[in-house]
């Protein structure tokens, strides 16, 4: 089996996705500081409701966040890898 991969592609790929978990992250954390602050206005069964759902949702957040920079170091690597391998072949 062959592999092609363009080592830059995926090194801009991994930089996108670093820079997308980190803008989700944030946005995130922005929504939950803002439900936080509606506690003061909107306390009923219907925000409890809301809140839980959002703190499922925040965390599944953070774990694909957290996934994704993992990720991004992977491809890094393994775009170093192929840039070696070039190197070396030509």
């Amino acid at each position: 089996m062959q592999t092609i991969m363009d080592p830059q592609a995926v090194r801009q790929f991994a930089r996108d996705l670093r820079q997308r978990a980190d803008d989700l992250g944030r946005i995130n954390g922005q929504a939950s500081a803002a439900s936080i602050s509606m506690q003061d206005t909107w306390r009923d069964a219907k925000y409890d409701a809301f809140l839980r759902l959002l703190d499922e949702a925040s965390l599944e957040i953070r774990n694909f966040c957290d996934y994704a920079a993992r990720y991004a170091d992977h491809l890094d690597k393994k775009a170093g890898g192929v840039e070696r391998y070039l190197e070396d072949r030509y």
